[in-house]
């Protein structure tokens, strides 16, 4: 069971929080839901089910909003899955660079020769569905696996990764190509990402 606390210091993109009603996305699905704790103080998620949201107290009162899920199967560190097996588990294209499922992307899939500081730096290049998707990840909030491709039909499992932060500054891409096999002016954005802590995630609201 992965968990997540809303901080009121830095919410997401798709998250509020006024008094003692907290908005959430589901990250199953990507549905945005709120919860209050005037009905109830815990909600499932009206889209999937497959997330349970709860607050207590109000923002800036030690008020605290939480979600909970466990959609994703356990991945193990350094072992290698097909992407067919990747796919099957979490949904999304056998294909593209950040699957999506319902809209939300499900994991990151990375070769060294497009991203040579993958994971912990990516550099999406151009198309429709290539910055679409590197949008999406940059909006959501919250860590999805990520494999790195090692051989043909082999990618390995490094971790759960989230985008803490990224830009489409020309100074910024140059300085992050690196040897890219990408075009330096195909590329239209460089991500910056954490590795998700083991323990779960946790924000604080005084």
């Amino acid at each position: 069971m992965k968990t997540k606390e809303l901080d009121c210091q830095q919410l997401g993109q798709k998250e509020d929080w006024l008094g003692n009603n907290a908005a959430l996305e589901c990250p199953a699905c990507g549905k945005v839901y709120i919860v209050s704790s005037f009905l109830k103080n815990e909600r499932t998620c009206p889209g999937c089910g497959k997330s349970r949201a709860r607050i207590t107290g109000s923002k800036g009162r030690n008020g605290k909003a939480i979600i909970t899920w466990d959609y994703a199967p356990n991945f193990t560190i350094g072992k290698k899955y097909s992407r067919k097996e990747i796919s099957a588990a979490l949904g999304g294209s056998e294909v593209e660079y950040l699957p999506t499922e319902n809209k939300s992307v499900v994991c990151g899939c990375f070769t060294l020769e497009h991203n040579p500081e993958a994971p912990d730096i990516v550099i999406p290049g151009t198309g429709k569905v290539i910055e679409r998707e590197a949008k999406q990840f940059c909006e959501q909030n919250y860590p999805v696996p990520i494999f790195i491709k090692r051989r043909v039909n082999e990618w390995e499992y490094v971790g759960d990764y989230k985008a803490v932060n990224h830009s489409t500054a020309a100074t910024d891409i140059a300085a992050n190509h690196k040897g890219s096999i990408t075009p330096l002016k195909e590329v239209t954005r460089v991500i910056f990402m954490k590795r998700a802590p083991d323990e779960d995630q946790k924000g604080k609201c005084a």
